[in-house]
């Protein structure tokens, strides 16, 4: 039986999303904070962490987040943004527009190269 303090830190390395979604489940179930952290030597996790960085420095709203996210990410254009999102093309370009004035870049490509930067 193991038995786990107030403060104790646990670290597991779980590759399987699913299987990790259960511990995770579980963990929590049973009253325990669990925090998933991503896999650092993966280029997706460090393109997560620019993205984050980008939206914590210039005060992204979670909405324009989610935009530069499925931008980044997915390399997604404006009208494919508006489907994944189910909202008006109209809107994912104002988000756009927002971003890119919080940002200073005048573009996708200067927008993708701020959040880029030199870790590729």
């Amino acid at each position: 039986m193991l038995t786990l303090g107030p403060r104790t830190h646990i670290q597991l390395s779980i590759e399987d999303d699913e299987q990790a979604d259960r511990v995770m489940t579980l963990l929590d179930a049973l009253g325990y904070e669990v925090e998933r952290a991503p896999h650092f030597d993966s280029r997706q996790a460090r393109l997560q962490l620019r993205v984050d960085a980008i939206v914590e420095k210039d005060s992204l709203t979670p909405r324009e987040a989610e935009v530069l996210g499925l931008f980044v990410h997915g390399g997604l254009l404006n009208i494919e943004i508006a489907k994944e999102l189910g909202v008006e093309l109209s809107t994912v370009k104002w988000h756009m527009h927002n971003i890119f004035t919080k940002t200073d870049t005048k573009n996708r490509e200067a927008l993708l190269r701020a959040v880029i930067g030199d870790w590729f």
